[in-house]
């Protein structure tokens, strides 16, 4: 994820949307919106594949929430999260 942010940064700046001095904070910007939605965009993928959509949005949205507020256990990588209990 960190690479697909660093090339979409640097897609921000040779586009002339932003400075250069500014690569490093879209950078982490991009970073944290991705690892944000990881989870429901796996989740979403999962479930169309399996044909339960609307139980899939019930049980992921509050899920979110709650991992944004609760905290808890962190693992040594950030794509390590998807896949630690």
């Amino acid at each position: 994820m960190e690479k697909f942010a660093g090339t979409v940064a640097g897609w921000m700046v040779s586009c002339g949307v932003i400075t250069h001095d500014d690569r490093e904070l879209y950078i982490y910007a991009i970073h944290s919106f991705l690892l944000s939605f990881a989870p429901l965009l796996l989740a979403l993928e999962l479930d169309l594949g399996m044909g339960c959509f609307c139980q899939s949005i019930l049980v992921t949205m509050p899920f979110l929430a709650i991992r944004k507020f609760s905290g808890g256990y962190h693992t040594r990588h950030s794509w390590s999260c998807l896949l630690e209990p």
